[in-house]
């Protein structure tokens, strides 16, 4: 079961777990929204038997505009927080062109590194969105796959959809019966 506390901007959520008939404390999260109403920091903590141990912490980020702009998230590790994982989310009306980039901490080397991107481009009711993977040895993006979905003229109906990947491409087309349906 989970027991949510609402505060003014800001919310704790216990979930608690039946172990031998009893209900025990298992994870702690909390929120906190910014003045538009946003989740602008988590908290995950855990039940260790005696009091909550915090685990992880992510900030998410927002523009001017109030869109995502990306988050950064740290782990609790031997009492102190460390950086884990950064995304980077970037949209450009004029081209249609989403990005979001995931760097993860190197803390040997003190730096974030690349490790995935995501790219959708958006044309009208069609689509197009790509994943990539960060190749350490060459030091550029490597795409893992790629899928592109066409829709009739209402935006309504997918008529074709592609999926490339490393290994070969699939493709798929749709067709619909005279009532809109989707048969094939």
């Amino acid at each position: 079961k989970t027991v949510t506390k609402r505060l003014k901007n800001a919310s704790e959520d216990v979930r608690y777990e039946l172990v031998k008939g009893k209900w025990q404390k298992a994870t702690l999260t909390k929120t906190v929204e910014d003045a538009h109403g946003n989740n602008e920091l988590i908290v995950f903590s855990v039940w260790d038997g005696k009091r909550w141990q915090p685990k992880s912490k992510t900030q998410l980020l927002y523009g001017a505009d109030g869109q995502t702009r990306g988050y950064e998230s740290w782990d609790y590790e031997n009492g102190a927080w460390r950086y884990a994982e950064m995304s980077k989310h970037d949209y450009d009306a004029s081209s249609g062109k989403d990005v979001t980039i995931n760097l993860i901490w190197n803390a040997e080397q003190s730096v974030w590194e690349n490790n995935y991107k995501d790219v959708m481009v958006v044309d009208g009711a069609d689509f197009e969105t790509a994943a990539f993977l960060w190749d350490k040895e060459r030091k550029e993006w490597k795409q893992e796959y790629s899928n592109r979905s066409i829709y009739d003229k209402t935006g309504e109906r997918l008529l074709t959809q592609r999926y490339d990947t490393m290994d070969g491409s699939e493709k798929f087309v749709y067709g619909y019966n005279e009532r809109g349906d989707n048969v094939s």
